[in-house]
């Protein structure tokens, strides 16, 4: 059975093979692996593209990903995957970070920033 939790900020699903992001430019995409090994993860249209990729349980390289195309396409070969897609959630100072003249340089930083709170945060979740 496919479920999707959805409010007016985020959508949150369990991948399905292929997903088709529409009209999603600028939204930030997290992704968590469900199941100890998750394999053939393919990003396209994303800010951190991959391909064949692979994620592991408690993993956090998969947090805040930005949608940069339209459409966005994700696939998923093996295993279960987490997704969380995010609208209207970055902060003023977030957006101008990641529209500097060094756009990659800022969402790096902001990656980064989100990783080490999910990685500090992980013992009391």
């Amino acid at each position: 059975m496919k479920t999707c939790l959805l409010d007016e900020f985020c959508e949150v699903f369990v991948a399905q093979e292929d997903v088709r992001f529409e009209n999603a430019v600028g939204c930030v995409v997290s992704l968590l692996a469900l199941s100890p090994m998750v394999e053939g993860i393919t990003l396209r249209g994303f800010a951190y593209p991959l391909t064949d990729g692979v994620l592991t349980l408690s993993e956090s390289r998969g947090v805040s990903n930005v949608i940069l195309e339209d459409p966005a396409v994700m696939h998923v070969r093996s295993g279960d995957l987490l997704v969380i897609r995010l609208q209207g959630v970055l902060t003023a100072a977030e957006r101008h970070l990641v529209k500097t003249q060094e756009a990659a340089k800022g969402r790096d930083l902001l990656k980064q920033v989100r990783i080490q709170l999910m990685e500090t945060a992980r013992p009391v979740m």
